[in-house]
Formats: structure tokens, sequence, C-alpha cells
């Protein structure tokens, strides 16, 4: 199993999405940042990638690779809105 860089259990954060690949997940909190675990052949290991993943607004899926969509021109508020 594999946890992106950011050292964080993806439990208990406030998560605006969670999306599953066929063997890996990646969810969005609401500050923007993006957290991967799972299996790394399957999309997993956001490593190489991690520093562009900030202001994520949303995030998709293919079977085995995410996506993720960034703006610079919206933010959540505290109730995960944009």
């Amino acid at each position: 199993m594999f946890f992106s860089p950011r050292k964080s259990d993806p439990k208990n954060h406030n998560f605006v999405q969670v999306i599953g690949a066929d063997t890996a997940f990646t969810a969005v909190r609401m500050d923007g940042t993006v957290v991967t675990w799972g299996d790394e052949a399957g999309g997993a290991d956001s490593s190489h990638v991690q520093k562009d993943l900030f202001s994520v607004k949303q995030v998709v899926a293919s079977f085995d690779a995410f996506a993720a969509v960034r703006s610079s021109f919206c933010n959540f508020n505290k109730h995960g809105e944009v």
C-alpha cells in the first residue's frame, strides 16, 4: 500500500471529494491539497507530481490513473462549497 508523500493518513480529514480507480484512491481536501493511497501501479503514486497538487478543485479517474483539475479563480469556503 502506498500513501502520498504528505505523510498523512487519509482518515479524518476535511475531504470534499474521494475518487477510486481499480486499485487506488485519491481525495481532495478542502484546502485544495490531494492525498493518494493504494496500489502504486494503479495510480496511487503521486510523488512525482505532488508539487503540482495544490488548488485542486476536482479529480477524475480512469482505470489506473487520476487527473486533477486546478483553478486559482475559485476557492472552497468552510462548508466545502465553491
